[in-house]
């Protein structure tokens, strides 16, 4: 059995999600090659459709077209390739069930490697499911699902082995199922010409996985498929042909179906996109609580808006009680094509306990009649503060809008808490959808409690969350009135000015800045000259903010975050003509607290002809300090940098990219300005050339600049940064 199978599995949901490219237009028998970065090219001849990708930018892949709907493919040196012809069926809305007969007869020639494979594959809709029925393979069997196999069934005289499993099982974050049939047959032999040939009877599948248990949905596509994995080899697909019947109700399958909601008209959307939105002013039944112990009823104690709120707390006061609201699919449109599958959902939420709580936002998809089913799709997270309101929003969804599943939304508190929920809601801005990433563009307003007017009341709300900020100067919205992402001072004195009437407008602030919201891995932003990556695996979770300013100054904030990295950065390597470092003067200045393990990073990328080498200057550390480098295996030198002893040290440090060790000059600010858990404040500026000159490059006419970059690296850390100037400049 081979382990590193596992990783296709993610590739064939990407495969699914490549299907919705734009179709390609080709001439018969004309060559793809697919040899770039997840290449994916795809099309329609004679009624067939047909895609090729190739993905994680290694090897070579090409494929031809050919006459009988078939299919010339080669491919070299790649890590995951697959290429595939068949019928796509996703506008006919056809369910698995409907099929009388289904086949699939093909004629084919291989040359494969250990852990290439070919059958019949496809996916269903509703729920998401991949399923496929495996012909030909060499030594392998689908890795990890040897314990989910649930049967055998012999079809047209070969017995094949039915497995079903859950993605997120597989370690998928993409929420789907698999369905496999796999033949028991010989292995093909690998890198010997083959030759396969049959009918693949898929409508008998589709029944045997029914009698097996195994939900079935509405067919996206059927094809005949080539799947490769770390593999070198051929295919020739000499004929295909795909016929099938299919009934206008449903010939087989369960019997009891239980649809959980009535059919009806969507609801419309406001001018503000808002779709549906419920203040507990009645008793609709569809919220609630869950949970051991958990209990919920309407009050007039606290409320938001109107005059009630739900209150969410548990019997005995140790266990965790979930709010949730029951979402009806039909309120809410069905319609891909627009991207209408794509949703916000949000509510106030009330902390009446004693400490600050956080809460996890997750979208909850389960049955019980005709299948058990659940599956849970977590959306984000938010710090909610002890004693006050937090506006949860812009919590970002997708569902599958299976009629026969059921779906909540639910807040869940990560440990014991008492809280109030108000003004839930769901709507539809689907323009904002950024990845799980939710970026927001500042804008001036003074009605911070958001009952629709600016007066003396948000003056208190202000008030309070400039308290709430003095200690940290963290990025807050609480109280901004101008824009600019903090609560201060300054923001309490125009609010004041325009209630009292002195002033007629609330001025924005000239700094126009972008707060982005969570972090995924590897996640790039540009913004103004700089880039910025951020990485904490803490995705859509407030916990982890970063306000970006166009002038290139920028605030980043983690909490509690177990390993935290923000890099802002400019790439110089693929300009025309490369900059010399005498041409780059460097400033920067910022305020930091932290606590735990936290290094401010100044570092940078040059080179010398073909040589490409590292620096790394190290400004200062929280939780640590220099002994580590005097301990070492390399005494390190003093050297002065703008009047500045750095401790520094020469090492090799491995390229990434390729497997030369590249040099790499690491500088430790030898008094270190940071002091664990204090207001502290960095600032340096140098001419590049000089920090070469320091390091004892003296060749500097040679020195290409690829790449600088500023870092805050931490770990079991909470803390901030900001940065009041931050500049790579380039001399004209």
């Amino acid at each position: 059995m081979n382990s590193t199978i596992k990783k296709l599995f993610a590739s064939l949901s990407a495969a699914f999600c490549a299907c919705g490219a734009v179709n390609g237009s080709f001439v018969q028998c004309s060559t793809i090659t697919a040899n770039a970065e997840a290449y994916a090219e795809n099309g329609e001849l004679d009624g067939y459709s047909y895609e090729i990708w190739n993905w994680d930018d290694y090897g070579d892949a090409s494929f031809t077209n050919s006459g009988h709907n078939g299919f010339t493919a080669s491919w070299k040196g790649i890590h995951d390739c697959r290429m595939f012809k068949g019928k796509y069926l996703k506008d006919e809305n056809i369910s698995a069930y409907q099929v009388n007969e289904c086949k699939v007869t093909y004629d084919l020639d291989l040359t494969v490697g250990e852990n290439d494979f070919a059958g019949v594959s496809g996916w269903f809709t509703e729920p998401k499911t991949n399923f496929y029925i495996v012909e030909t393979y060499n030594d392998w069997v689908p890795s990890g699902m040897d314990k989910s196999k649930t049967t055998t069934v012999k079809i047209d005289g070969v017995t094949y082995d039915l497995y079903s499993i859950n993605s997120a099982q597989m370690g998928n974050t993409d929420h789907f199922r698999y369905i496999w049939s796999v033949a028991r047959k010989e292995p093909f032999g690998t890198d010997k010409e083959g030759h396969t040939e049959g009918t693949v009877d898929v409508a008998a599948h589709f029944r045997a996985w029914d009698d097996a248990g195994f939900e079935l949905g509405t067919i996206y596509n059927i094809c005949l498929s080539v799947d490769a994995y770390y593999s070198s080899g051929s295919a020739k697909l000499n004929s295909l042909d795909i016929s099938y019947d299919i009934s206008d109700e449903e010939v087989f399958g369960p019997t009891k179906a239980v649809l959980p909601y009535e059919e009806h008209d969507p609801l419309r959307a406001d001018d503000y996109g808002t779709i549906l939105e419920y203040g507990f002013e009645d008793e609709s039944g569809k919220a609630g609580a869950f949970g051991d112990k958990a209990v919920s009823e309407t009050s007039d104690d606290v409320f938001y808006g109107g005059e009630h709120s739900i209150h969410i707390s548990s019997s005995d006061g140790d266990s965790i009680p979930a709010f949730y609201y029951e979402l009806d699919p039909y309120d809410l449109s069905n319609s891909p094509s627009t991207g209408e599958r794509f949703y916000y959902t949000g509510a106030n939420v009330f902390n009446n306990s004693k400490k600050d709580a956080v809460f996890d936002i997750e979208l909850i998809e389960y049955s019980d009649l005709p299948f058990e089913y659940r599956k849970t799709d977590r959306l984000g997270k938010r710090y909610c503060r002890a004693g006050q309101w937090t506006k949860i929003k812009d919590i970002a969804f997708e569902y599958a809008h299976n009629i026969r599943h059921r779906y909540r939304i639910a807040l869940i508190p990560e440990t014991p808490a008492d809280y109030y929920v108000d003004d839930f809601c769901i709507a539809n801005r689907k323009s904002d959808y950024n990845s799980g990433n939710k970026i927001y563009k500042a804008y001036s307003s003074g009605d911070l409690n958001g009952d629709g007017v600016t007066d003396s009341l948000d003056i208190a709300v202000c008030r309070r969350a400039v308290i709430d900020s003095a200690e940290s100067c963290r990025i807050e919205t609480a109280g901004d009135v101008n824009g600019d992402l903090r609560s201060d001072v300054s923001d309490l004195v125009l609010l004041t000015k325009y209630v009292l009437r002195i002033s007629d407008e609330i001025p924005v602030s000239y700094e126009e800045t972008k707060l982005l919201i969570g972090d995924r891995e590897s996640f790039l932003y540009s913004y103004g000259a700089l880039r910025f990556t951020i990485a904490a695996d803490m995705i859509n979770d407030d916990r982890i903010k970063t306000a970006l300013r166009e002038n290139n100054d920028f605030t980043a904030e983690w909490n509690d975050t177990e390993k935290y990295t923000c890099h802002a950065y400019d790439d110089y390597s693929h300009t025309i003509y490369k900059k010399p470092s005498s041409d780059f003067d460097i400033s920067y200045s910022a305020d930091i607290k932290a606590t735990g393990k936290c290094d401010v990073v100044m570092s940078g990328e040059y080179c010398k002809g073909d040589d490409l080498f590292y620096f790394r200057i190290v400004e200062g550390r929280t939780g640590q300090d220099n002994d580590d480098i005097l301990k070492g295996d390399v005494t390190p030198s003093i050297v002065v940098l703008n009047g500045r002893e750095y401790y520094m040290v020469k090492s090799l440090s491995s390229d990434i990219y390729n497997d030369n060790a590249v040099p790499l000059t690491e500088l430790y600010r030898k008094d270190d300005p940071i002091a664990d858990g204090e207001m502290s404040h960095l600032e340096n500026s140098f001419n590049l050339e000089e920090l070469l000159q320091c390091i004892g490059e003296d060749d500097k006419s040679l020195h290409l600049v690829h790449k600088l970059c500023i870092s805050v690296e931490a770990s079991e850390s909470s803390g901030y940064i900001d940065f009041k100037e931050l500049k790579f400049s380039v001399k004209e």
